[in-house]
């Protein structure tokens, strides 16, 4: 959902926590390259999919928190992604299917 807040030169903001989200699809921002700004957390999805960050040049701030993240090689893509775009992200990564959780 999208709350009209706008940040400064028409940059957007998305927030969406807490609404009880098990999947979200690659495409969910693809028209909104002007992003800044995405909150998912305190969602029950347990991973991204690749390339939901894909042709946001703006991006500069993630939040995921309370996040039960299905760890793999192939779904935690995201914090290299995040790393190398500049991207702040901000949660407590905590993979929940790891041996002893």
């Amino acid at each position: 959902y999208h709350n009209g807040n706008k940040s400064s030169c028409g940059k957007l903001n998305i927030y969406i926590p807490g609404a009880d989200l098990d999947t979200i699809g690659a495409d969910v921002f693809t028209y909104n390259s002007k992003l800044r700004y995405i909150d998912i957390s305190d969602n029950t999805f347990a991973s991204i999919p690749s390339g939901i960050f894909g042709g946001l040049d703006s991006l500069s701030d993630v939040r995921i928190y309370n996040i039960d993240w299905e760890c793999s090689c192939t779904n935690a893509w995201f914090v290299e992604y995040v790393i190398t775009n500049n991207i702040t992200l901000f949660g407590d990564l905590m993979c929940s299917n790891i041996a002893g959780k």
